[in-house]
């Protein structure tokens, strides 16, 4: 582990030898203690401190995001279309992209359904409620049926053999 901070960018050996010490071995640990803490722990100066705190952040990929940022962000999401006017309308325009949409429900009311036909409904031109993209269809329970996505394909006027090759 110390090897590992000694190769961080301004963390020498007695540094990292220090947050061994105290009991950070690894780079999350330092990446989401607060700077006071690892001031008093380690016995770091304010400056040094934040430095090694955004280093660790950088290095494992956790960078903090301003409400602004989000805010930008979100402004700029695609929505898929369900295919349904009413269902869009309920969701705000449909199937937020970046985000996990739970469906949840009875036996038999249409979950399936729905996630087949929005693995064809994404691959469709933005003009026609799409995303031109592809689908990731993940089966916990066994129900994916290409038989039921080809007649989506077939009934939506499309090439079923290309829509069941973008389904992954």
């Amino acid at each position: 582990m110390s090897e590992e901070l000694e190769s961080l960018k301004g963390v020498g050996p007695a540094t990292a030898e220090r947050l061994k010490k105290a009991g950070f071995t690894t780079l999350e640990a330092i990446a989401v203690t607060p700077v006071r803490e690892l001031m008093e722990k380690v016995g770091l100066g304010y400056e040094t401190a934040i430095k090694i705190s955004r280093i660790a952040r950088g290095y494992i990929g956790l960078e903090f995001t301003t409400a602004k940022e989000v805010w930008e962000r979100r402004k700029n999401l695609a929505r898929c279309s369900t295919g349904s006017k009413e269902l869009d309308k309920m969701l705000g325009g449909g199937i937020e992209t970046q985000a996990l949409t739970e469906l949840i429900g009875e036996y038999g009311v249409g979950k399936t359904q729905l996630c087949l036909k929005l693995s064809v409904m994404v691959q469709l031109p933005r003009s026609e409620g799409g995303l031109e993209g592809r689908a990731l269809y993940i089966d916990t329970e066994g129900t994916f049926s290409p038989e039921r996505v080809y007649q989506i394909a077939v009934a939506m006027g499309l090439d079923p053999s290309k829509i069941l090759d973008n389904i992954i």
